[in-house]
């Protein structure tokens, strides 16, 4: 799965790529929320495993940088995020031998800029001519890239040109239209396909990446050969479906998942945490209204139920806002179906 396309080689986020382009913050570009990953090198001997006390104890007692950290947050077993005041301490951190000694420290692409998609582009012109021609006034365009619609033909997915073009901004932000030769085209949050694997029916990685057992897709078993008892059986969720339903729960999650990535500009990781499957929602008996206060039961009840009113609320406001013309018929060439396709 290549991201050759991205600017600067190799798409920084893809840690399955060890050589990877140092990113730094800029001062004066619009930034939100300065934040940096930290994950522990690999080691062939053992799976990897953060520790974040140790992570803070460098940050504070050998950087003194700890009065400039809003927050470090755990997401998944070997990645921390630090939420940092100023461009300035994130970078300290990302160029902090310190730091670096045991750990991978970098700031991915996807944080330091925002995906937009214009439609109605006709074909003929190209990414070049594009990003050469289209007018973003003060929103500097750091990649244009035309993408592709999946078709059907003979009982085959195939992929061609399309009329929408993703364009990477610099910064959090993007306008709200560009010019192109004085027409308006309005931009819209670019939200990322929903790609699950065709041999397995996990989520996030395709055939060509997956490590799992060939799962049936009707009933669930892992048996190789079986014979299908054609009793539904989803994977994911248990449910009575196939594991490829429109209807799954697992599935729905997933689109909640990437419009919170395309609308709230989060990380994958940092959308999946706010979404957590319904079997790991209830781990924690005990809720501090700060640091150190116990609630008691009322008021715990009281607050599990406005965390749960405010997301209805902004999974409602996003698929109020996601209009029909987002549609997933448009992909990425590098995420197609055909590569996903059952051998």
């Amino acid at each position: 799965m290549g991201d050759e396309d991205e600017p600067g080689g190799r798409f920084p986020l893809d840690r399955r790529k060890r050589d990877f382009e140092k990113i730094l913050y800029e001062e004066g570009v619009r930034i939100e929320v300065y934040r940096v990953i930290i994950q522990k090198k690999r080691n062939p001997e053992q799976r990897p495993s953060i520790s974040q006390l140790k992570v803070a104890d460098i940050i504070y007692r050998k950087m003194k940088v700890g009065g400039d950290i809003i927050e470090t947050k755990k997401i998944g077993r070997n990645r921390i995020i630090a939420i940092c005041r100023d461009a300035q301490t994130a970078n300290k951190l990302v160029e902090s031998e310190d730091l670096k000694k045991d750990h991978e420290v970098f700031v991915p692409f996807s944080f330091i800029s925002r995906a937009a998609v214009i439609r109605n582009v006709d074909v003929e012109y190209t990414e070049e001519e594009l990003k050469e021609e289209i007018d973003s006034g003060e929103y500097k365009i750091l990649s244009v890239k035309r993408m592709k619609r999946r078709m059907f033909r003979d009982g085959k997915i195939t992929f061609g040109e399309s009329q929408s073009v993703k364009i990477f901004f610099q910064g959090s932000q993007f306008p709200a239209a560009v010019y192109l030769w004085g027409v308006r085209l309005a931009c819209e949050p670019f939200m990322p396909p929903i790609i699950q694997c065709y041999r397995c029916f996990r989520y996030n990685h395709t055939i060509s990446q997956c490590r799992g057992n060939k799962v049936c897709k009707v009933c669930g078993s892992k048996d190789e050969p079986h014979e299908c008892n054609l009793t539904e059986s989803c994977i994911n969720c248990k449910g009575n479906h196939k594991a490829d339903s429109a209807e799954c729960p697992e599935k729905k999650r997933q689109k909640s998942i990437k419009e919170l990535m395309a609308f709230q500009n989060l990380s994958v990781m940092e959308a999946t945490s706010m979404l957590p499957k319904s079997n790991e929602r209830d781990m924690f008996s005990v809720i501090t209204s700060n640091r150190f206060q116990k609630k008691d039961e009322a008021e715990v009840k009281t607050v599990e139920k406005k965390k749960k009113d405010d997301m209805n609320k902004t999974l409602i406001d996003l698929n109020s806002s996601n209009s029909s013309s987002m549609s997933h018929e448009y992909m990425e060439a590098e995420v197609a179906g055909a590569a996903n396709a059952s051998p």
